[in-house]
């Protein structure tokens, strides 16, 4: 955590930099609330139930670092995930589109697949060892890991699936019947 002699680095006058990145906690924290309020609203708990436990953990892990001031570090390091987003978003932006044969669905599947390894599994990886090599210096580890595990374990299984979908198999063609798409589910394919 940042002492007020760390202020001294920086030159701007009345800015402090814990402020700053405990603000870049906040904000996605009301993006995951929205979200979760969403897909509540819109009966979509039961098809989504691994977002929403996914998000309840992530907001209970924000809203205790935004409450004590503690691991405000790395909840701006968990954020790295979201670097993912971009990539994951716009392959179901293009499969929505039935562009799964295009040359921009191939190249952003492998940008996707880098995305991934190295902003979803790598930071969530740092940030679990980080826990388990200083458990017994920080406060509230416990918390914190039993989330980050069970958050581990959502994204391995999804990194499973984006695998078997786009690099294990062959891409599936959409089927139409009387004019209708009856492909609903772009989670697992």
């Amino acid at each position: 955590m940042l002492t007020t002699q760390d202020l001294d680095v920086f030159p701007v006058p009345g800015y402090c930099p814990e402020e700053a990145l405990l603000g870049q906690a906040e904000v996605p924290q009301r993006y995951f609330i929205q979200d979760a309020a969403d897909i509540i609203i819109s009966g979509q708990s039961q098809a989504s139930w691994e977002f929403l436990v996914h998000h309840a953990l992530v907001i209970s892990s924000f809203l205790y670092t935004i409450y004590t001031h503690r691991y405000v570090a790395g909840s701006v390091l968990a954020l790295f995930v979201e670097m993912n987003s971009i990539f994951l978003h716009s392959r179901l932006l293009l499969k929505l589109a039935n562009a799964q044969t295009s040359d921009l669905y191939r190249v952003n599947k492998y940008v996707n697949l880098a995305t991934y390894v190295l902003f979803r599994l790598g930071a969530q990886f740092y940030i679990t060892w980080y826990i388990l090599y200083n458990f017994n210096t920080l406060v509230h580890p416990s918390f914190f890991l039993v989330a980050l595990m069970l958050m581990n374990l959502m994204i391995l299984v999804y990194f499973y699936r984006l695998l078997r979908t786009d690099f294990l198999r062959p891409p599936k063609s959409r089927i139409v019947l009387n004019g209708t798409n009856n492909n609903l589910k772009f989670v697992d394919d």
